[in-house]
């Protein structure tokens, strides 16, 4: 009725006039001069993997073909939420597309595109200030530890493949649940099936000579239903739906940046590896058992070098509202 809506713009008016991210987290970024800021963003991302401005910039391709994926984020919000959220954070953001595309959807919410990468931050507030967003917040953060972020403050919270990389998997879902508001939702991607995670393991094993040791992130670690749903419930969360859907990712008809893109995983290792010169020319080789894995890829029609399927699950959970 037009109380209840009288009412709801009051307060998403209240809300919007406050900033995302709390006093706190000025405090700390004071504090970093001296070093004594306990848990701190920068402590946090310099535990972050490393990204230079070659593998940065591929990443910022890929998402740029990813735009379906953040769609169905928006979709999940317009099916389950009652009322346009008023504020957003995007947990694993990256170089901030999914962020942007929400902040330009829900023009009157703020949105804060979070990522655990100083460098992939760095990308998210050139694309805000490209894109003029002027409801669209960049920061660095740990989303095991979102110290920074008040409690029941946060309507929705967006995480598009990015629960692999947290360090705890309970602890990032205990501090989402945390700082969303009772009623809050939580919609969340993750990767079923990547073709080109088996290619970069081919590559690995061929540049090494051996097997190589398990990695420390794995794009397939939430491929069971059972790995997100479990610690999902165990954190509070009530989930409404989880169903499948694919993208494919197109990589060009250059076959020097084709090969690039498509193992952009593990290209910060072979630079490494190329640079310990262990193991021969690793790039060359790289590219060489590329081509050969993905030859098979090839659209004949347009030259070009499309993926099969990547496979993805959306989730979308609540927290329970207030008793």
């Amino acid at each position: 009725d037009m109380a209840s809506h009288s009412l709801a713009m009051k307060v998403a008016r209240s809300v919007l006039a406050r900033p995302i991210i709390s006093r706190t987290a000025a405090v700390c970024r004071a504090d970093l001069i001296r070093n004594n800021c306990s848990r701190t963003l920068a402590s946090a991302a310099a535990d972050a993997p490393l990204f230079d401005a070659d593998v940065t910039a591929l990443y910022v391709k890929i998402f740029n073909q990813m735009r379906p994926t953040w769609q169905r984020h928006i979709d999940a919000m317009n099916r389950h939420a009652a009322s346009p959220p008023a504020t957003v954070l995007d947990i694993a953001s990256g170089p901030g597309q999914p962020a942007a595309m929400i902040a330009e959807t829900f023009k009157s919410a703020r949105v804060l595109s979070s990522d655990f990468s100083p460098v992939m931050v760095e990308q998210a507030k050139k694309l805000s200030t490209d894109l003029g967003l002027k409801n669209m917040e960049c920061e660095v953060l740990d989303m095991t530890d979102m110290v920074n972020i008040p409690s029941n403050s946060i309507d929705v919270c967006t995480a598009s493949f990015g629960y692999m990389f947290a360090s705890d998997l309970g602890k990032a879902l205990e501090e989402t649940y945390r700082v969303l508001r009772p009623g809050g939702l939580l919609t969340a991607t993750m990767w079923i099936e990547m073709p080109m995670i088996p290619v970069a393991a081919t590559i690995m094993e061929e540049v090494l000579g051996h097997a190589p040791p398990p990695p420390r992130i794995n794009p397939l670690s939430l491929k069971q239903v059972s790995s997100f749903a479990v610690p999902l419930k165990k954190a509070g969360f009530e989930q409404l739906s989880s169903d499948e859907n694919i993208v494919n990712f197109d990589f060009g008809t250059d076959p020097d940046f084709s090969w690039r893109i498509g193992t952009v995983t593990i290209l910060s290792k072979l630079k490494e590896l190329a640079a310990d010169g262990k193991h021969g020319d690793v790039m060359a080789t790289a590219k060489k058992i590329f081509a050969r894995e993905t030859a098979t890829w090839t659209n004949p029609a347009t030259s070009r070098l499309v993926s099969p399927d990547a496979v993805y699950r959306l989730v979308v959970a609540k927290k329970p509202e207030a008793e």
